[in-house]
């Protein structure tokens, strides 16, 4: 949280961020350049339930977690929440409803900080440009 010109708390300007990453070192190393870009960061190695974020940020292959209902799951009970699917092996969107997709977004591994803040910052403006949601 940060502090307006009056003093009063707001959000962060990027918003609430749930990042699932099984590998420690990745997920603090991603943690950490996402509050660097102004994003409230929530981690996690399962799903944290009944909480809304606006961007799920989620390993694809992640031990004991079915990956693809959380985001279905989340994304039809939030219509203004997108999802970053990020792996080193190809993921196929077209498993997921023709509604829910222009919400997702594959990012290959490896990849640079600077595509990661990319990726979010295009499906932010299109989101909020009314394209997409």
């Amino acid at each position: 949280m940060s502090r307006s010109p009056s003093g009063n708390l707001t959000a962060p300007p990027h918003g609430r961020v749930l990042l699932i990453e099984d590998h420690p070192v990745l997920r603090q190393l991603l943690s950490d350049l996402l509050v660097q870009d102004g994003y409230n960061v929530q981690c996690a190695t399962t799903p944290i339930p009944g909480e809304a974020f606006d961007i799920i940020l989620t390993d694809w292959l992640v031990p004991g977690l079915d990956v693809a209902p959380l985001v279905e799951e989340h994304l039809a009970a939030h219509r203004h929440s997108t999802c970053v699917v990020m792996s080193g092996y190809p993921v196929n969107l077209d498993q997921f409803p023709a509604a829910l997709r222009p919400r997702l977004r594959y990012l290959a591994k490896p990849f640079s900080a600077s595509q990661l803040a990319e990726c979010l910052r295009a499906l932010r403006e299109q989101l909020f440009s009314g394209q997409i949601g």
